[in-house]
């Protein structure tokens, strides 16, 4: 930033950064860098705006719920400027850009055809919410939640009555907002975008007491599990597998994503980790096995259970 600011401060009068980071980095941006006067954010999903010095640093809520409207006013003699910010909320109160919504509609289209393919209905009602479902991603990141327990639950029925206990990473859950009223398939796809595949991995206690506890650790991040069939005390640090605490003398059968094994938000944890004694897979062949798609296992799950 200090480089590009060097290089096109000799071309231009004012830099407004647009930025993707958290807003202890934003802030540290603006102390560091002196002069901007505006930082336009993202990353962060609720609205905010800081002062740092004489630079305004500010982002507007996730999912398109409202939208910053910043004028800025800068006189090329003293070089002084104003920033006056208005947060703006959008709804159905907000007249459609023609042309915006031409493009909008024109992939919506898209989308709608391409989720046919893949065997949804987005427009089906699934089932109805009789109370809010909190979806937001400091809800979900931040400790076990209903929305996390429904995702676990689905991925438990989904496997054989085998399975020890299940985790999810609540990274996986995106839709970061509130759900009522009818819960429709398209619903389940804002919540659930990735197609992630249901796998049961045979794993030794030790290995497992490892995972739990870095699940605690990771608290308020994506890499923080949503789990069924476990109790977890994050005081002690200690598990509970049903009514018996976790063992590192035996192994446990486990169901979850087969996105936990591939090392991202879980660097030791792979296919090839010591620990990991067997992995079962769905049944690619079978279009039946809900393992192939966690989506359709929480639209199956929710049909029958809800």
């Amino acid at each position: 930033a200090k480089d590009m600011t060097a290089k096109l401060m000799a071309e231009v009068d004012i830099i407004v950064p647009l930025t993707h980071l958290n807003i202890q980095d934003d802030l540290l941006l603006a102390k560091t860098i002196p002069g901007f006067p505006l930082i336009i954010g993202g990353h962060d999903h609720d609205n905010m705006r800081h002062m740092v010095g004489n630079t305004v640093v500010a982002k507007a809520d996730a999912n398109a719920k409202t939208a910053y409207i910043h004028t800025l006013t800068y006189n090329k003699k003293t070089h002084q400027y104003r920033v006056d910010s208005k947060l703006v909320k959008i709804d159905e109160k907000l007249e459609e850009e023609v042309r915006t919504k031409s493009r909008v509609d024109h992939w919506n289209n898209i989308a709608t055809d391409d989720l046919a393919r893949k065997g949804f209905d987005p427009d089906k009602v699934i089932t109805y919410l009789d109370s809010p479902l909190d979806g937001r991603e400091s809800t979900v990141r931040g400790g076990q939640c209903d929305l996390g327990s429904l995702v676990a639950k689905a991925i438990t029925a989904a496997c054989s009555e085998r399975v020890d206990g299940t985790i999810v990473n609540s990274g996986s859950i995106r839709v970061d907002d509130m759900l009522s009223g009818n819960l429709t398939q398209y619903d389940i796809i804002r919540i659930l975008p990735y197609p992630s595949k249901i796998i049961e991995v045979e794993m030794t206690g030790t290995l497992l007491k490892k995972i739990m506890e870095t699940s605690v650790q990771n608290r308020g991040q994506g890499a923080y599990l949503q789990v069924d069939k476990i109790t977890i005390d994050e005081s002690t640090l200690t598990f509970k597998f049903g009514n018996k605490m976790l063992r590192t003398d035996r192994n446990y059968i486990i169901a979850m994503t087969d996105f936990l094994l591939t090392g991202y938000d879980y660097k030791f944890l792979t296919r090839e980790t010591e620990g990991i004694i067997n992995i079962v897979s769905a049944d690619a062949n079978n279009a039946q096995d809900l393992r192939n798609d966690l989506r359709k296992a929480a639209i199956s799950f929710l049909e029958n259970h809800h």
